[in-house]
């Protein structure tokens, strides 16, 4: 399986967490998404990438899921705008690239809760 960014090599990192072995990106599926951005040790174990890496290939919106190959959909996180998430229409897995979920993961369960209910902002 291959990075949508780099096309380097996804490393299985145990309970729905796979790694890019050059960029960090992170591709996680729906659950273990929702378990560690509300758990910021987590994150912090997960996501071992550079913020700067990171940033600059978030840039690249278009991308397709590694995980069955379906177009995903990209859009700003609700509480952290500077976020984009991709996330698979079909099998429900999400790309981050690296550094994102250690800022997703900056948020309490609480305040990551409340952001669900805000309304949308514009993009």
């Amino acid at each position: 399986m291959d990075c949508p960014r780099c096309q380097s090599r996804l490393k299985e990192m145990g309970e729905g967490v796979r790694r890019c072995v050059s960029c960090y990106g992170l591709l996680l599926d729906h659950t273990t998404y929702l378990r560690a951005r509300g758990d910021r040790d987590r994150a912090m174990e997960i996501d071992l990438g550079s913020d700067v890496v990171g940033a600059k290939l978030s840039e690249q919106r278009a991308c397709r899921c590694p995980q069955c190959g379906a177009a995903m959909r990209s859009r700003s996180d609700l509480a952290e705008h500077d976020v984009r998430i991709e996330s698979c229409p079909s099998c429900e897995s999400v790309w981050l690239d690296a550094g994102e979920l250690r800022n997703l993961a900056r948020f309490t369960p609480e305040e990551w809760l409340r952001s669900l209910f805000a309304p949308p902002q514009p993009e």
